[in-house]
């Protein structure tokens, strides 16, 4: 029997599947391509080199708008030149997205911290109808990482060694306030019921004073020998200003308690400026310190931004006065950078930034030469070095919660925060005097406050963003 004869035909299943799989083709395609979707109405991923080269192409005819879409403080702590704020937890209200109204034909580059944020921002850009929309992969870390300039008021300065000063910003992490943290740790419950203090002063002639102190709680008795020396005084007056040195150290000791600190104080009261220098000293040896932590603390007649620059020393040991000559040397590289903002923004508060640190400078560098001569035995190497410069409208709170860093320093969190308190007004006392009992109220909080934190750079970043004025 023959077989009969079957034409190679497609069956009806298999035409059916292949012809689904044409029609659906395309849209596979636009699915798969970064940043394209369907209704050609998306943004764009570019990286960080694309957009600068957006920005530089575009810069002289004005059809571009950087928008910045990270929080407040940390637009104001550094962003793009010319960028433009709106959180984009905001971006959908009418008031805000009414903002960009204008530049709804422009092209838009939108960035945040990372990436994550401008993402969201951008998907809402376009669903408002913004047609030309450009996420910058990876935000202004990346950015700069490149080497790119941006405005900024905070920056980390990186020691390598006297003639190596390294400056570059510090991006701020957008939760470093949501939760500063809480010490959980009954510190009500380790409070005596009944603490009483008494003090009675030793002796006391010209250069020091002695002090007993005891404490009763609850049914112990702790007692305490102070012993506060005055080293060195130094007076300048003229009618332009009055410039103070107080160079004074500070002995506590118990049946198991006994350290030492030095306090080198320097105010300038100048009619167009005030600045203060506090610096910590921790003696290790008769020869060495083992630390030192010094603030800056500059205010000026003419209003500016307000600054944080955080110093990482990278070598040791070096000398007290060479700190100081390094933070005069970082000043002027500062100057440098504030009056570079002010060629690119013609913004007048870069410019009066730039005259600021150029003073800093000058009155470190007078610093310095006083302590080369009158304080050469107190000149010694110091083994692990802080340094700060600031300008607060609030120097009074600053300086207080520098104290508390200071103290946590040197006895940790693991003891009562009352007993905390009681000893950094002790061994801190030239610092604290002026604010008498409010030290006790404010210290508390503080400590509460600071503890949690992960390191000593991010309690001086807190207080420098807190009581530094960083108000927005």
């Amino acid at each position: 029997m023959k077989k009969r004869y079957k034409p190679n035909t497609l069956s009806y299943k298999k035409v059916s599947f292949f012809l689904i799989i044409v029609l659906l083709l395309p849209i596979f395609t636009l699915l798969f391509i970064p940043g394209v979707a369907g209704n050609d109405q998306t943004y764009q991923n570019i990286s960080v080199p694309e957009a600068y080269t957006m920005i530089k192409k575009e810069k002289n005819t004005g059809d571009l708008v950087i928008l910045d879409v990270r929080t407040e403080y940390e637009f104001y702590s550094n962003h793009l030149y010319n960028a433009l704020l709106i959180p984009y937890d905001e971006i959908e209200s009418e008031s805000r997205i009414a903002e960009l109204e204008d530049y709804k034909d422009f092209e838009i580059i939108v960035y945040c911290k990372s990436g994550g944020r401008s993402q969201i921002a951008s998907e809402s850009l376009i669903n408002y109808g913004f047609s030309k929309v450009y996420n910058m992969i990876d935000g202004i870390i990346a950015w700069v990482n490149e080497g790119y300039p941006i405005w900024s008021v905070i920056h980390r300065v990186n020691v390598e060694n006297p003639n190596e000063i390294l400056t570059e910003p510090i991006i701020p992490n957008p939760s470093s306030f949501s939760d500063c943290g809480c010490l959980n740790n009954n510190q009500e419950d380790s409070c005596p019921n009944n603490i009483d203090i008494t003090s009675t002063i030793i002796e006391e002639i010209e250069n020091y004073v002695i002090t007993n102190i005891v404490i009763s709680m609850d049914e112990t008795i702790q007692e305490f020998t102070s012993k506060t020396t005055y080293i060195w005084n130094f007076i300048e007056t003229s009618n332009k200003f009055t410039r103070t040195i107080h160079f004074t150290s500070i002995e506590v000791m118990s049946d198991d308690l006994n350290f030492k600190q030095f306090i080198l104080s320097y105010e300038v009261k100048h009619e167009q400026y005030n600045l203060t220098v506090l610096t910590q000293l921790t003696p290790l040896d008769e020869e060495t310190y083992k630390n030192s932590a010094t603030i800056i603390i500059f205010t000026s007649a003419e209003k500016s931004f307000n600054t944080l620059e955080l110093f990482e020393f990278n070598y040791s040991p070096i000398s007290l006065s060479e700190i100081y000559d390094i933070i005069g040397k970082t000043a002027s590289k500062l100057k440098t950078i504030y009056f570079k903002s002010f060629a690119k923004t013609n913004d007048e508060s870069f410019k009066q930034l730039g005259k600021n640190y150029e003073t800093i400078k000058m009155e470190v560098k007078k610093l310095s030469q006083f302590v080369k001569k009158s304080l050469l035995e107190y000149d010694l190497l110091i083994h692990e070095n802080y340094a700060t410069i600031r300008d607060a409208c609030n120097p009074v709170m600053l300086v207080l919660c520098w104290v508390v860093i200071q103290a946590i320093d040197i006895w940790g969190c693991g003891i009562p925060n009352w007993l905390f308190c009681f000893l950094s007004s002790i061994v801190l006392a030239p610092l604290i005097a002026p604010w008498g009992p409010l030290y006790g109220l404010i210290c508390g909080g503080m400590f509460v406050t600071l503890c949690p934190m992960p390191d000593r750079a991010t309690r001086e970043y807190y207080c420098g963003v807190l009581y530094g004025c960083f108000q927005f």
